[in-house]
Order: structure tokens, then C-alpha cells, then sequence
């Protein structure tokens, strides 16, 4: 069934290690940061892990990569009687506040990827498409709440409503990425000629007319169909978002 998922190339795998110990959202950057391609390899050997060994570990899904991967995740419990706050690094703004027992959630975009990525590995356990329609409800609505933090973010510094996505004028996900990212970079573009930003389209509009906007009475799909979906996730969804914090000099979960 979904065994005809793609393995990724050793080439690939290897730039996704590098680029995981470059941008990976963990607590090694002080080492990690100066490093050059071949001195991350020597380090990962240092500390018990051969790149060849490693690679192919690398290349199955769901193996994490040792030392960096952050274990602390964004959603937090809180205990009876315990008072937590988040704000802005920016603005000082309070963000969300939560006092006694429950739940809380530091990062909003972050918690909907994370929601997005269960859902996936959901999706390959049980060959069930309309599990997948939801992780790519989940993987959008992060992007969307990306691009609302930066926007916040730059109307503050800024001083003014520079960036707006309202009800009274709405902006779309392409105009974020074509018109949003170079102001957020300083002039600083994404490549949007590539398969993988075709790839990101293709799940977006089968988000908004297959799991927002459902116009079918019945619907049929074969395990390979699924599978391709699944290996675009990966090859458009995931490297269309990684890059996008790349080239904000932002760190992304490693699970993306």
C-alpha cells in the first residue's frame, strides 16, 4: 500500500541534515553555527555517529536526527495553581496568559504544524484520505498564522499597518509569498519557478476545494494515489515552509 512512498536520495538526505543542524529549531546553535559542512560531520562523529550511518537512518521516516531535535515542544501543561504568560519579543505585547490548570500554547503557528505533521503520520498508518484532507487543513492554517506573526511583527518596528490580512482586505497566500517576503527580508525573494512551489499549490487547492470547501457526493482513490500525495507533502508542503524560515533566519521544527 503506502510502501510506494519515496525514499529521499542520499544527496537530499544529506542537505536536509546540514540544513536541519543550520536552521533546526534546537539548543546547539552555539556550537552548531560556526561550523562548516565538514565540521558538522566530524562533530556528529565525535559524539558517536557516523554520516554514513546516519544518512541512512536519516532517509526512513519518522527517525529523528540526534542533537538536534527539540524535545521541548510549543504546547505546555500548566498545574493547578500555576501561571503562565507568553509575549511578543518584539513588542513586549501579551500574548496569552493562562492561570491555573490546563493548557498552553507559546507558539500558535508552531502548535498547528505540529497538529498538521501528527496528522500525516496519521494518514500513512491508516491509508485514509480525509485524515490527510485534515493534516493539510492543519499545514495551511500554520502557514497562514507564519506569515500573521512576521506581519505583526514588522507593523510594530514599523510603525504603522504596513502588512494587513483582514476581513476588509484580505491578502492571499501568494501575495504573502511574492509581495510580503521580500519586505520581511529586505529584499530578499523565494524561488516560486521550481516544481516545489507547484507541488505547494496543488495541496493548497486541494485543501480549499477537497477538505474546506468539499464539492463531491462520493469519492474514490487508490492506495498509489494517496502515497503520491503523501511524497508531495514532503517535496512541496515541507520544502516550500522550510525555506520560508530559512530565508526569515527563523529555526523550524526538525519533524517538518
Amino acid at each position: 500500500m503506502l510502501g510506494q512512498r519515496k525514499l529521499i536520495s542520499e544527496k537530499k538526505v544529506e542537505k536536509f541534515i546540514i540544513c536541519s543542524v543550520r536552521h533546526g529549531d534546537h539548543s546547539n546553535h552555539s556550537i552548531t553555527d560556526s561550523l562548516t559542512n565538514k565540521q558538522v560531520k566530524d562533530w556528529f562523529l565525535q559524539n558517536g555517529y557516523k554520516w554514513k550511518n546516519l544518512k541512512k537512518k536519516t532517509r526512513i521516516w519518522g527517525n529523528f536526527i540526534p542533537f538536534v531535535e527539540n524535545l521541548l515542544h510549543e504546547t505546555w501543561e500548566v498545574s493547578e495553581g500555576g501561571h503562565a504568560q507568553a509575549h511578543s519579543g518584539v513588542s513586549g505585547e501579551l500574548l496569552a496568559e493562562v492561570k491555573g490548570a490546563g493548557k498552553f500554547v507559546t507558539s500558535d503557528y508552531q502548535a498547528k504544524l505540529r497538529s498538521a505533521l501528527k496528522l500525516k503520520k496519521e494518514a500513512i498508518g491508516t491509508s485514509d484520505l480525509e485524515v490527510f484532507y485534515s493534516c493539510l487543513s492543519k499545514a495551511f492554517s500554520s502557514v497562514d498564522s507564519y506569515f500573521n506573526n512576521k506581519a505583526s511583527e514588522y507593523n510594530f518596528i514599523k510603525g504603522k499597518e504596513i502588512l494587513i490580512d483582514t476581513k476588509e482586505k484580505p491578502a492571499s497566500l501568494d501575495k504573502k509569498f511574492k509581495e510580503w517576503v521580500p519586505l520581511l527580508t529586505s529584499g530578499q525573494k523565494l524561488d516560486l519557478g521550481r516544481k516545489q512551489w507547484q507541488l505547494f499549490k496543488k495541496l493548497q487547492e486541494i485543501r480549499n476545494s477537497e477538505s474546506i470547501h468539499p464539492k463531491q457526493k462520493a469519492q474514490g482513490y487508490t492506495y498509489k494515489q494517496l502515497a503520491d500525495l503523501l511524497n508531495d507533502f514532503r517535496d512541496g508542503f515541507a520544502v516550500m515552509f522550510l525555506n520560508l524560515h530559512v530565508i526569515n533566519n527563523d529555526h523550524v521544527c526538525n519533524a517538518l
